[in-house]
């Protein structure tokens, strides 16, 4: 992938590129911004550039150097990320980076160094890599790319140049979708649950059956308050399964609950799962918008928790269940009004 190739991000592009041509490379860079919308992309195209036999302003992306740093086996370039299964990077890591960075280039002038997560750094990780920052080698760049800026050090945050990643563009992901054969009363709900990633948009795209998941995921909050615990338990194991495939079950979930509290007050349009507005309007005659909106709270933190490291089963068995409490509370309430005339 060359410069020209990455989706958006002209502000970051420019930068580097005008760094690059003026050979004012810095001797570290923060690649800050949501997961999946260029970072490495644009780490390895410096790298690529920078290497190229025929560099022009942009990587040939045909030379030797090139296909070298595309399949990460140049010398002079090194991406290391979390290892698999694992959700830090460990000092492990950095003093094996630390190790390397100490040897002068092999093939060019110059070597590239690509930490993917530094924001998943252990603090010892951190610490360890800061002395690197302190004191570079005039031959090494280091990207760090990072997509929660709070959880990156301070004293690494002031010895890196920051370089922002925005978000994809409605229109840049609609022309990804059609391109992958997307039918067009599919795009809304596809763009919008891609969250402005690129990545995100592949794995919807390889979740094939997500709108028949979404489906069964919708039919269920609708019946919630006649079912089970069973039924809730089997449930919760579907949903576990289809989460760890890639379905982005949060956003779905969020999304529904957002439709219910807004219905009523915004045009059809702007509803964003309209083919269950009835069943949405339904909902939302039961429950007083203000009940509406701690269960949307309720599950923004059970999301939270998960990404905390609390297990998926547990969480999604602690959520449903609570709910189904709630609606039937409020299904029996709507009842009793009904029958005493109210």
């Amino acid at each position: 992938m060359a410069f020209a190739d990455i989706p958006d991000q002209k502000k970051a592009k420019r930068l580097i590129r005008n760094q690059l041509n003026t050979e004012r490379l810095s001797h570290a860079y923060l690649f800050l911004g949501p997961e999946g919308v260029g970072q490495k992309e644009l780490a390895k195209t410096l790298a690529k550039t920078y290497f190229c036999e025929n560099m022009d302003e942009d990587s040939c992306e045909e030379c030797t150097q090139c296909i070298k740093v595309k399949h990460s086996n140049h010398p002079d370039f090194d991406l290391l990320e979390a290892e698999e299964n694992k959700d830090q990077i460990g000092i492990d890591l950095i003093r094996d980076l630390q190790k390397r960075i100490a040897y002068r280039p092999y093939e060019a002038g110059h070597r590239f160094f690509i930490i993917s997560g530094a924001d998943k750094m252990t603090e010892q990780a951190a610490n360890s890599l800061l002395k690197t920052l302190e004191e570079p080698p005039g031959y090494a760049t280091l990207i760090l790319i990072a997509e929660d800026e709070s959880k990156v050090l301070p004293t690494i945050l002031s010895r890196c140049q920051q370089v922002r990643f925005e978000y994809l563009s409605d229109e840049i992901l609609i022309s990804y979708f059609k391109q992958q054969g997307v039918k067009e009363e599919n795009l809304k709900l596809m763009v919008r649950l891609a969250k402005g990633s690129l990545m995100q948009a592949e794995k919807i795209i390889d979740n094939r059956e997500i709108f028949q998941k979404r489906n069964q995921v919708f039919q269920f909050l609708v019946d919630l308050a006649d079912k089970s615990r069973v039924e809730v338990f089997r449930e919760v194991d579907k949903w576990k399964e289809w989460y760890e495939e890639g379905l982005p079950l949060f956003d779905l979930l969020i999304d529904w609950y957002r439709d219910i509290i807004i219905v009523g007050d915004v045009k059809t349009g702007q509803i964003n799962n309209s083919d269950y507005l009835s069943s949405i309007e339904s909902i939302k005659d039961k429950y007083s918008k203000s009940e509406l909106i701690k269960e949307l709270e309720f599950i923004r933190e059970i999301t939270a928790s998960i990404n905390a490291n609390v297990k998926i089963e547990l969480a999604l068995q602690y959520l449903l269940l609570k709910l189904r409490t709630k609606r039937c509370k409020y299904e029996e309430s709507s009842r009793s009004n009904i029958s005493s005339g109210r």
